[in-house]
């Protein structure tokens, strides 16, 4: 039987990595690596702690970006920002025969948009994400409803039913 011991705790700097390393016990070879100056791991809480390297600028990486939690009725499949930092648009998952594509303003959190793929008894939809063209103000959404391809274009404005189905093109 071949005994087998793990490499990943021993370091190599040359092109000739392996041909002369020490031997190793097979009881090391559940240790962490070597630590290389990267981010500090404390052993006794498991928290990653700062690169100490960047202590004098910790000021320019406070506050980067704005965070807030927003609760969704059904888990979310996809979520894009738009182009033009607006707004978010998520794709949620009710079941196999209901999506839901909804738009939340990112200045109030506050939801804007929604409109449902499917809904029907007799629907089986699978779509995945929101397409959006360079400005950031037009979208496109692919689906398919039990073997019908399916897109919907649409903007940041809430449409009704009628319009919906209007402009919603039929792909087969």
């Amino acid at each position: 039987m071949n005994n087998y011991s793990s490499r990943k705790a021993l370091t190599y700097d040359d092109g000739n990595s392996g041909d002369d390393e020490p031997e190793m016990d097979v009881k090391d070879a559940d240790k962490p690596p070597r630590d290389f100056g990267g981010a500090a791991e404390d052993d006794d809480d498991n928290t990653t702690k700062p690169n100490p390297r960047f202590k004098n600028y910790s000021k320019l990486f406070m506050n980067l970006t704005k965070h807030k939690s927003r609760s969704t009725m059904y888990p979310i499949v996809h979520v894009n920002i738009t182009y033009d930092s607006t707004r978010a648009i998520t794709v949620t998952k009710k079941d196999d025969k209901e999506f839901w594509v909804k738009q939340y303003d990112l200045e109030t959190y506050e939801q804007t948009f929604e409109e449902k793929i499917g809904g029907q008894p007799d629907s089986f939809i699978r779509t995945k994400e929101v397409e959006q063209n360079s400005t950031g103000k037009k979208y496109a959404l692919m689906y398919i409803d039990d073997g019908k391809f399916r897109m919907r274009v649409f903007e940041k404005e809430q449409r009704s039913e009628e319009e919906i189905k209007r402009t919603e093109v039929d792909i087969n």
